[in-house]
């Protein structure tokens, strides 16, 4: 026989074994085990989620809530997963959850996600547990073994709205008030403009009235608010723009000095569970400070002051001092007015030509940088007998020796003293004096 002729005969035969191998290697493939598993939980099994509200009123999950149904080995055929659920706290019905899930064929897994929260409608803090089980497999060969199952536990926090009043300059304001003579010195108001807002918006409208703690009663007149009473409105996170005012009227009832701690809040005009009036950020504090001490001791000149022409200056110095008084107006810092021992005090006292107005500051120079005051005292008058105070300075560390006093009112005067009320050595020294326009 030719082996053409035998090569036809066996053909049959062999179309035969590679059918059944191919029937063999389908029966043959591996069977898929399932499995449900939390990918962005610690525990794969059990997880928990925290549930907080943000600034519009929507809830913000910290992280993603979601799970996925996944098989050993790919499939070569379409795998569907029926699942059934166990719900605390939540209806059924409000949640949007699949009754069933595809995997491919050829693929291993299928993620659920859940990403509306719409079936969350209690404001109070509340727990909702969702149990996923996996109820039957289609298309997969192998057994099924119950259970297989996860959880999720969503933990929701109440919700709160923290009521705030925010500054346009803070909420830690300080006036400082010169008086003089019955009179406030100051020219600018004590005023300030802040608002009313709320960290999450309330479907509702929220009116506050202001409170004001830190003064009697009977002062409290002084204290004017441009509205008593303030709305945001629902969905609204910021009240208008409000602008306080307060008199310098009570400051004048006495001549001493004062100091007062001023503090501003909202209250809620309704009672609201929801409404937090109780936060830190729910104050403005006002320190007002009335003094009669104008002096503040500044590191240089301030650029727009002008030092004045001193022809017609006289001075006149305290008993013991040495030196000639005009000295410390002629411009050299090697001549000036000296006192030694400790016993001997050094002031002076510069009449001027006539009534100087609107004084900014003066400069005086004591020679030596290792010789500084320690404290000094400054007195003004018009006529010579009748003298008013500017205060008292405690100087700070120099640079050089030259000390620089702003007046923080710009006071008048013809007669000025100066005096040193104590320094860091014995002797006390001037060598140049002026004042700025």
């Amino acid at each position: 026989m030719s082996y053409k002729y035998l090569f036809f005969a066996l053909l049959p035969f062999l179309a035969i074994s590679c059918q059944e191998d191919e029937t063999l290697d389908l029966v043959d493939y591996p069977n898929t085990a399932i499995s449900l598993f939390l990918p962005n939980s610690e525990d794969p099994l059990n997880g928990s989620y925290q549930v907080t509200y943000a600034a519009d009123g929507t809830l913000n999950v910290d992280k993603e809530v979601a799970f996925k149904v996944q098989l050993a080995t790919a499939s070569p055929n379409e795998v569907t997963v029926d699942l059934a659920y166990t719900f605390k706290n939540i209806s059924g019905e409000e949640i949007n959850l699949p009754q069933q899930v595809t995997i491919p064929a050829g693929e291993v897994e299928q993620s659920v996600l859940l990403d509306d929260f719409s079936f969350i409608n209690d404001l109070s803090e509340q727990k909702y547990e969702i149990e996923v089980n996996v109820a039957a497999i289609h298309g997969s060969n192998g057994e099924f073994v119950k259970p297989v199952s996860v959880k999720m536990l969503l933990n929701k926090a109440s919700f709160s709205s923290n009521v705030a009043l925010v500054g346009e300059s803070g909420n830690n304001l300080s006036f400082t008030r010169i008086y003089a003579n019955g009179e406030i010195l100051n020219e600018d108001k004590m005023a300030f403009k802040f608002t009313v807002q709320l960290d999450k918006v309330l479907k509702e409208d929220a009116e506050f009235t202001l409170n004001v703690q830190g003064l009697d009663e009977s002062l409290l007149s002084n204290i004017a608010f441009s509205s008593n009473s303030i709305v945001i409105p629902a969905g609204s996170l910021v009240s208008e723009e409000i602008v306080c005012e307060i008199s310098d009227d009570f400051l004048k009832i006495t001549d001493k000095d004062e100091e007062y701690s001023i503090s501003i809040s909202a209250s809620a005009t309704q009672e609201n569970e929801y409404l937090n009036g109780d936060a830190e950020t729910n104050k403005i504090d006002v320190n007002i400070i009335k003094t009669s001490n104008v002096l503040e001791q500044v590191s240089k000149p301030d650029p727009m002051w002008a030092s004045r022409e001193r022809t017609g200056w006289k001075i006149t110095t305290s008993p013991g001092v040495e030196g000639n008084p005009s000295s410390i107006l002629d411009g050299s810092t090697y001549s000036g007015i000296t006192a030694y021992g400790a016993n001997n005090k050094l002031w002076f006292i510069a009449e001027l030509p006539q009534l100087l107005e609107e004084v900014q500051g003066m400069h005086i120079h004591f020679e030596f940088s290792w010789y500084p005051p320690k404290k000094i005292a400054v007195s003004v008058s018009e006529d010579g007998g009748s003298w008013r105070s500017l205060g008292t300075l405690d100087v700070k560390v120099i640079s050089g020796a030259d000390l620089y006093i702003k007046f923080k009112s710009p006071t008048s005067f013809k007669f000025l003293k100066y005096e040193v009320l104590s320094s860091e050595s014995s002797n006390k020294y001037v060598t140049e004096f002026n004042l700025y326009l």
